[in-house]
């Protein structure tokens, strides 16, 4: 069985995806910024059979700052799964906090020398709605909440040598690169 997916553009933009086992309607902001992605089950736009919508939020400097989800299960309660960005001066990602309900995931990123050299992660409990990824293992290990923390050391050239990740203060694990150098 063959499954054809349709995607129709206006001015320059994705507005419709039909076919298959989703369709998508997309809308755009003023600043024609991606708005919203509104999920449809089936091969076509039915509102009938609405799964879920996606919303953006961005900043004057046209940097992401909300993103939320609503699903058709959480319609009636109108609960949506929020994650809010910050970003520092430079524009790297500082914060994504993101909340459900009574979940919560709250990171932070440090950098340095414009390299990544920190992600903290505070959660109380592995959603897969909060977006961001933990082994499964630290899930059979740990009881909620965790403290996550990833370290990354690099050598004088750049080159990522070390990652250490921390579960609640404790050593969970460390991985060492070689890096060669030819004359």
């Amino acid at each position: 069985m063959d499954v054809i997916e349709k995607f129709s553009f206006e001015q320059n933009k994705l507005v419709n995806k039909t076919g298959g086992f989703i369709s998508k309607e997309f809308l755009y902001n003023n600043d024609s910024k991606l708005a919203g992605i509104i999920e449809y089950m089936g091969g076509s736009i039915d509102t009938t059979k609405f799964m879920g919508i996606e919303k953006y939020v961005y900043n004057k400097a046209g940097k992401l700052i909300i993103d939320s989800v609503l699903t058709s299960s959480n319609i009636k309660t109108n609960t949506y799964q929020v994650i809010d960005y910050t970003y520092y001066g430079n524009g790297m990602l500082r914060t994504m906090n993101s909340k459900y309900k009574n979940f919560y995931r709250n990171v932070l990123f440090t950098y340095y020398d414009g390299k990544i050299e920190e992600v903290f992660l505070e959660t109380n409990g592995n959603s897969a709605f909060l977006k961001f990824f933990m082994s499964p293992r630290i899930d059979e290990y740990y009881t909620f909440p965790i403290k996550y923390l990833e370290q990354f050391s690099y050598d004088n050239r750049g080159n990522r040598i070390s990652k250490k990740i921390f579960v609640n203060n404790e050593l969970f694990s460390e991985v060492n690169y070689i890096v060669t150098y030819k004359k």
